[in-house]
Parts: structure tokens; C-alpha cells; sequence
């Protein structure tokens, strides 16, 4: 039974962008949460690790199908 049809190559890079993804949505809640913390880093490193993780999923979920 194949259940799973998805090489590893689109997986591991659908898998890679749900973890920036949460890895950023956990950086901007942390900041809005710990407001004392000088530390603005994260915040402004958790926008382009957000934008590079949605186009890893939206990578993953297209690499190999023929779209034109």
C-alpha cells in the first residue's frame, strides 16, 4: 500500500519550510510576548526566515508536476 507518493526531495523541502515557518511565527510571538528583551534581532531576522520557509513549501508542493 502506497500511501505516501511524494519523493524526497519535494518532502524534505516542504518539511524544511514548515520548520522556518514556525520557527519565525515563534521568534515574532516571542518578541510581542517578551517586550522587555533588547534584543530586536530576532524580530527583523524572522521575516525573510518566514518568506524563505513559504517558498520552500510552495517549492516542495510543485517540484515535479507537470503545471504549465
Amino acid at each position: 500500500m502506497n500511501i505516501l507518493k511524494i519523493r524526497f526531495k519535494p518532502f524534505a523541502s516542504i518539511l524544511a519550510g514548515i520548520c522556518l515557518i514556525g520557527f519565525s511565527i515563534g521568534f515574532i510571538l516571542g518578541f510581542y510576548i517578551h517586550d522587555q528583551l533588547q534584543a530586536y534581532f530576532y524580530m527583523y531576522a524572522s521575516a525573510p526566515c518566514l518568506g524563505l520557509g513559504s517558498g520552500l513549501v510552495i517549492y516542495g508542493t510543485l517540484y515535479g508536476r507537470n503545471i504549465n
